[in-house]
């Protein structure tokens, strides 16, 4: 089968999964030590914190307090003039010297504080990162995401983001067309300064298959790039990024909004990707890839600068990514819950927990899911008493860890369709399972589309929980609560 699934005969990747996400997830927070023994101050610190150290030490400290704050991102080194002689210094990173450049220009210490404030937000200002996908774990994209955009956006005149939208909630019926899913969204509603928009098209890949609809779609005044004109202010559209301009663009991005930003004001950039993927990552056209965990770097690298990241994938093989979206979610309700006096944090924790699980778990049962499509298409390319047996014993763990999963414990904040939903989609799973131990790698597609139905309706009840919790803890109580976090067959697959 060729499509957008970019080597897909590839391992799943370790780098984007529960083990090393999750031991991760925990609140970094920063102090800094002067000469003047100035208060610590943390990535969130309170102004008091920051007007003592202003008074001790003067603003040149607060500037060093940045360089060791969540706008670092390269230590400091010389910087020379055309001679060879020191010119002074640098951080290496173009955001970095902007910050301490407008810090030191503040001329009165209200600006400055203001200036400091919108700089180092707090977990409140910027929610986690959103990811929409066209597939899960388990099945591959023939554009289906962008023929949606396109054919709302012609006939109900949807902008974008809602068509987006549309396309990966809505249940996938059509025969042969992949299953869409998402991460939670913490501040739907939410307005933003700015809001623009970076368009990654990779069509034509210096080994493996080209993508002519891509190209299609990327040409200046197609249906896609319509709609997306007609809801952002700013559009960037790259044409066959490699990966590392995958990346740098987005950075480059974010520090342009960042720079027209009023102070305290948050904006908000939506990242398209078309193009070959699989496994939880994205592939630049010189075949290099870009994990799941590289694309959570650039949003919290994003909230340093009061940005908030859409990522709105349609490539093969997504679903991972949506599962990292979760677990930075989980990063954030746990530094909001460390705040909430010890009386109230328990049960909310011990929920949290239990999301936790039936995210880890439900990553699980799509890792088996990658793993029995590979073996499958070695089952069919090559037939062979081998390949054989590792379609078979594939098949057999995905069935074991659909067994394991177990569904939610606490439902608070669930309604109860989506769990029975869950609930109905293991267990087809599992008899398709069985079923599929009969026959060979060709009756896969059946099983995989079951694993992607699994999938999708374990994020549905997994993002329930999350939104919830996210809801309760923005709701101001008077005990304190923490602040708000604010398709055509004929396509080829990615």
């Amino acid at each position: 089968m060729s499509g957008r699934g970019h080597d897909m005969g590839a391992p799943a990747r370790e780098d984007r999964g529960y083990e090393t996400s999750h031991d991760r997830a925990k609140v970094d927070s920063r102090t800094v030590a002067t000469s003047a023994a100035p208060p610590a101050l943390t990535s969130s610190g309170p102004p008091s914190a920051v007007l003592a150290l202003q008074r001790a030490a003067g603003n040149r400290a607060v500037a060093d307090l940045l360089q060791a704050g969540p706008v670092q991102r390269q230590p400091a080194v010389p910087a020379t003039d055309g001679d060879g002689a020191t010119a002074g210094t640098t951080s290496g990173d173009v955001a970095t010297d902007a910050a301490l450049a407008s810090i030191e220009s503040a001329r009165t210490l209200d600006e400055l504080l203001a200036r400091i404030d919108a700089m180092m937000p707090s977990p409140e200002r910027v929610a986690p990162f959103e990811a929409l996908t066209s597939t899960t774990t388990a099945e591959y994209s023939r554009g289906e995401l962008e023929q949606d955009v396109m054919r709302l956006w012609r006939r109900e005149q949807l902008d974008f983001t809602s068509a987006a939208l549309r396309s990966v909630d809505a249940p996938a019926t059509a025969r042969g067309r992949a299953i869409g899913t998402r991460g939670p969204r913490f501040q739907p509603d939410r307005e933003y300064a700015l809001r623009r928009t970076v368009n990654l098209f990779a069509a034509d890949y210096r080994r493996g298959a080209d993508l002519p609809d891509v190209a299609r779609i990327a040409r200046r005044g197609s249906p896609f790039r319509r709609a997306l004109r007609g809801e952002f202010e700013r559009e960037t559209s790259v044409l066959n990024p490699p990966a590392a301009q995958i990346t740098s663009s987005v950075r480059g991005a974010i520090i342009d909004m960042w720079s027209e930003l009023d102070p305290g004001t948050v904006g908000e950039i939506v990242v398209t990707f078309s193009g070959h993927g699989g496994g939880g990552w994205i592939s630049g056209v010189d075949g290099e890839t870009v994990s799941g965990n590289q694309l959570a770097e650039l949003a919290r690298h994003a909230a340093d600068f009061n940005v908030h990241l859409v990522f709105v994938l349609d490539t093969c093989r997504a679903g991972p990514i949506t599962t990292v979206a979760q677990v930075e979610a989980i990063r954030s309700l746990d530094a909001r819950l460390a705040r909430l006096p010890e009386g109230q944090r328990g049960p909310l924790e011990a929920r949290v927990r239990e999301i936790e699980r039936l995210s880890r778990e439900a990553w699980q049962v799509g890792q088996a899911a990658f793993v029995v499509g590979n073996r499958a298409r070695d089952d069919v390319r090559r037939p062979s008493d081998d390949h054989r047996l590792a379609y078979v014993q594939a098949l057999l763990e995905l069935s074991r860890t659909a067994n394991a999963f177990r569904p939610p414990d606490d439902r608070s904040g669930l309604a109860a369709a989506p769990v029975d939903r869950l609930l109905e989609a293991r267990e087809r799973l599992q008899w398709d399972v069985l079923a599929a131990l009969a026959g060979s790698g060709r009756e896969a597609p059946s099983t995989l589309r079951c694993a992607a139905a699994f999938l999708d309706a374990a994020n549905d009840v997994i993002n329930a929980g999350l939104e919830a919790l996210n809801t309760e803890l923005s709701a101001p109580s008077s005990e304190g609560a923490a602040p708000s976090a604010g398709g055509s067959s004929a396509q080829p697959v990615r």
